[in-house]
């Protein structure tokens, strides 16, 4: 790999959020980074907390809440995805919220990546638009970490 996983994570974030501060790129390529050593999980994580959350802070803290205040973090991790953690647990920190989510994607199927690890992490069928825009932005992201030779 010529390009350290930091710098491939923030290479992501920006191509999905160009505006981003480059202090909040650096926080989530950290959180995200300390979760795995491997591409292709990091390229699950990233386009679940971007497609989940938009990388907003204030879902990653719990401020903001979806599915009628169940689901947490920039990863909308459901009560059985949070290991036994307390939501204060896992509001405080992104990298556990990261290696929560990673361990819910491996378990959805394998490296996290696929449609079918993407649906069922969503609850949704394979063909439903959101999976496939998950699929989508999961292919545009390879394509950008294959031109930086990290395949």
């Amino acid at each position: 790999m010529l390009y350290s996983l930091h710098a491939i994570a923030l290479a992501l974030i920006f191509a999905l959020s160009p505006a981003m501060p480059v202090d909040r790129a650096e926080e989530l390529a950290d959180g995200f980074t300390a979760a795995t050593e491997d591409v292709d999980e990091l390229l699950g994580l990233t386009v679940t907390a971007w497609h989940e959350g938009q990388f907003r802070l204030d879902v990653q803290t719990c401020r903001v809440r979806g599915d009628g205040g169940r689901a947490l973090t920039l990863f909308q991790l459901h009560r059985h995805w949070r290991g036994g953690f307390s939501d204060r647990d896992v509001c405080a920190t992104l990298s556990l919220q990261a290696q929560l989510a990673l361990r819910a994607l491996r378990s959805c199927r394998g490296s996290g990546t696929s449609r079918r690890a993407f649906a069922r992490y969503t609850g949704r069928r394979l063909q439903d638009a959101e999976v496939s825009r998950r699929v989508a932005t999961l292919a545009r992201l390879r394509r950008l970490v294959e031109g930086y030779g990290g395949r």
